[in-house]
């Protein structure tokens, strides 16, 4: 079940302590004694690499506080009097399309000029088609 990079290998020269694949399976010790060029070469890669992922961080910082979202407004009673902060379990729309707060919720509260009685009528006309019907001949 365990692949290859997760398997722990002692080291090939003996030593007891692990070996890695980077340093092709001889510990760190061992392959510094056996191959000094390599492991500079390697240790050069490894600098190289932080550079650039120590480069690259700051780059996106820049850019992210550069481009400041504003924040959102915070959404208040529309009542001319009020100007509440509004949260969101109290919010209140109205067909008006103000929102309120729960003091100037209803219609008589502040002053709505949504026509309520034409919507009401209008509702009525399509719900409740006229029927008439056929005249009757009397005999």
């Amino acid at each position: 079940m365990t692949s290859s990079s997760n398997q722990v290998n002692l080291c090939v020269n003996g030593c007891g302590f692990y070996g890695s694949a980077i340093y092709e399976n001889f510990c760190s010790k061992c392959f510094s004694q056996r191959y000094p060029d390599k492991l500079n070469q390697i240790q050069q890669q490894r600098k190289r690499k932080r550079v650039i992922e120590e480069t690259l961080p700051s780059v996106e910082e820049e850019t992210v506080e550069e481009k400041e979202l504003p924040k959102p407004k915070k959404i208040r009673c529309a009542y001319d009097t009020c100007n509440r902060k509004l949260p969101c379990a109290a919010q209140y729309p109205c067909k008006c399309g103000n929102m309120y707060c729960k003091y100037h919720r209803f219609i008589t509260d502040h002053d709505c000029t949504f026509d309520y009685q034409k919507e009401h009528t209008q509702k009525l006309i399509e719900n409740n088609p006229t029927i008439k019907a056929d005249k009757v001949d009397f005999i």
